[in-house]
């Protein structure tokens, strides 16, 4: 060992002397010797430190031996654990970089997941507002076939159509073609009333042709058997063939109104249906009515207050049955519009001769169509009744007459409470029906009949009190007074002395003859019995 360490020494002192000086690079071959020492050397010096090391090993006791091997594990353990620390670190800042990664492709996730769900609401909301849009194509072409029937399911779902689109529409009017498409949807509302017009106007004509068809049967037939009740029968016939149609009619207008009761072109539509209902009612009516009203004036020629009587009997039970068939095709609307019949507030020529139940402080309001059509059919009545009165000399019977109209025909027949029998459950399951009177057409005629006779009276009233009491002449008996006062009151005690004798008693407060105009001065008398007659007929202020 010692050999070894003096020649390594030797060779290390070599080395260091020629340290740091310049190589001569003319000797080759003491270069490649100087490799092979510097190996050399090498290798000596780990044997060296192998042999120290195993030397000093050999001089430190078992112990100092296990402690040195432990500190060597334990230097290893702290390598290990430095090299593990490291690691963590470099994981933990991989960990926190791509959580920091996630996070951020978690919060791209969420928002584009927000911004997918705003694009599909979005595309979803513009969906639903183009579905109103294309509608109206959809329900223009349905509206264009050739035959569409107006109360089946699927004419009401196209009404329900247009009315959800006219008020989305409405209800939006920032769209740009907003306004373009609400004029589209009311060219295809006014398709609709167009087929619903079509149809119920249909029906009639059905309805119309029906009745004259049996009609000319019913003649045809009473022709063969050669007996009357024609009449009868085609009043029967009136009612039952139109009441038989009354349901679809009403069913088309209904389906309707349900929805555009409010729209001027239903106004429209309804008022022209209504039109065409009562021209067909008053074409078929006008014959039949002209012929009762002749035959009751031919049965009661000797007495216009029987035929007054009968007739306006007849002719407010046809008001009534009319005004039963008009609801079972038509429903009473009123409500808001200015289309409000009213039995209040009508005015009529003869309104200052009559004392009317149905006066009223408020405006008059425009006339129901059903009041109009009355009063088309109750004008036959006036026109055969109005030349016999007219005509008639008796101011009794003009002032029975006048009673009779106003009073029984008016006010009884046609007063509040009646009318509210007529009327019936109507009125109770639909208020507007309550503004709607069966019978004022009839009193608006018979106002004017009225208004004519008290003019007729007080023409006759004035040519008697002309002739019968300013141009009277008296005769000798006329006054004989006192003498004919004394006879009376002679032949009024003789009569209690008889009286007396035969025990019979006397009646008592028994107004005695003198107390009766049968003994006043004959134009008083006539005076008195003409003011009392003409009294109740006439207006106050008129009288």
């Amino acid at each position: 060992m010692d050999i070894d360490h003096i020649k390594t020494v030797e060779i290390l002192a070599a080395k260091a002397s020629s340290w740091g000086l310049p190589e001569d690079v003319t000797e080759p071959e003491t270069h490649l010797e100087e490799e092979e020492d510097f190996e050399l050397i090498s290798a000596g010096l780990d044997n060296v430190k192998k042999r120290e090391k195993e030397l000093s090993e050999l001089q430190f006791p078992p112990e100092i031996t296990v402690i040195r091997a432990n500190m060597k594990k334990y230097r290893i353990l702290q390598k290990q654990i430095d090299l593990l620390r490291e690691t963590m670190g470099e994981l933990r800042e991989a960990y926190e970089s791509v959580s920091s990664r996630t996070c951020s492709l978690h919060d791209a996730c969420d928002r584009a997941l927000a911004e997918q769900t705003s694009l599909s609401t979005g595309s979803q909301l513009i969906k639903t507002n183009l579905y109103y849009f294309k509608q109206a194509d959809v329900i223009m072409k349905k509206l264009s076939v050739a035959k569409l029937m107006v109360t089946g399911h699927s004419f009401a779902a196209i009404l329900v159509s247009i009315d959800e689109c006219l008020t989305y529409l409405r209800g939006h009017p920032e769209y740009k073609e907003s306004e373009h498409y609400i004029s589209k949807f009311e060219q295809c509302l006014s398709r609709a009333m167009t087929w619903v017009r079509v149809a119920v106007l249909a029906e009639l004509d059905t309805c119309f042709n029906d009745v004259k068809n049996r009609q000319a049967q019913l003649e045809a037939d009473y022709e063969k058997i050669g007996r009357g009740g024609q009449d009868e029968d085609t009043f029967a016939l009136l009612y039952g063939v139109f009441a038989s149609k009354a349901a679809v009619v009403k069913a088309s207008i209904n389906v309707v109104e349900q929805r555009f009761a409010v729209v001027p072109e239903f106004e429209e539509m309804l008022a022209e249906c209504q039109y065409a209902y009562f021209a067909k009612r008053h074409l078929l009516l006008g014959p039949i009515l002209e012929s009762t009203l002749s035959n009751l004036s031919t049965t009661h020629a000797e007495s216009t207050c029987r035929l007054t009587r009968d007739a306006c009997t007849f002719m407010l039970r046809t008001c009534d049955d009319e005004y039963r068939l008009y609801r079972q095709f038509f429903v009473t609307r009123n409500g808001n519009d200015e289309r409000k019949a009213s039995m209040d507030g009508r005015i009529s020529p003869a309104m200052s001769t009559i004392t009317s139940v149905f006066t009223s402080t408020h405006p008059p309001q425009q006339v129901h169509p059903f009041e109009t059509f009355a009063e088309q059919m109750c004008r036959t009545l006036y026109d055969m009744l109005r030349p016999r009165i007219v005509h008639n000399p008796h101011l009794e019977t003009l002032a029975e007459l006048c009673t009779m109209i106003k009073v029984e025909m008016i006010e009884n027949r046609c007063s509040p409470q009646m009318v509210a029998s007529i009327l019936g459950d109507d009125a109770s399951q639909d208020p507007n029906v309550a503004g709607l009177n069966p019978r004022a057409g009839f009193v608006a005629v018979m106002g004017e009949l009225v208004g004519d006779i008290a003019e007729r009276i007080v023409h006759r009233a004035g040519l008697y009190a002309q002739n019968d009491i300013g141009a009277y002449r008296p005769a000798p008996g006329d006054i004989a007074y006192p003498q004919m006062l004394q006879m009376i009151r002679k032949i009024e005690n003789e009569e209690k002395e008889k009286n007396q004798k035969e025990g019979v008693e006397d009646k008592v407060d028994t107004a005695t003859a003198i107390d009766q105009h049968c003994l006043w001065y004959p134009t008083v008398r006539r005076t008195v019995l003409c003011l009392s007659k003409i009294f109740p007929c006439l207006d106050v202020s008129l009288f």
